[in-house]
């Protein structure tokens, strides 16, 4: 099975790596990138066990607000636990206004 590479045709991908150098047993850092059909963007998001803060290039707080959820969901369980996050975070989403 081969994954999907660039920029979708519509909606949005998230493709995030773990820094394992930036993170620790609570803190888990991530950088990549949101492609978008027009634009990718750089992102990166620092998970933890209560939350995750999410930095994106440029800013845009709505993204945020659909990002920042996806990768929590998809550290929540491994960081409250103590086990190791996921190294990749692969997602797409529709966009909410298209």
């Amino acid at each position: 099975m081969s994954g999907v590479t660039g920029r979708p045709e519509h909606g949005l991908r998230v493709e995030i790596v773990l820094d394992e150098a930036a993170s620790t047993p609570e803190r888990a850092v991530y950088r990549g990138a949101l492609h978008e059909p027009d634009r990718s963007r750089q992102l990166e998001a620092v998970a933890t066990a209560r939350g995750v803060e999410l930095t994106l290039d440029p800013n845009d707080d709505a993204l945020v607000r659909v990002i920042a959820p996806l990768v929590r969901a998809a550290t929540k369980a491994e960081l409250v636990q103590g086990d190791p996050p996921p190294r990749k975070i692969v997602r797409w989403r529709p966009r909410a206004d298209g």
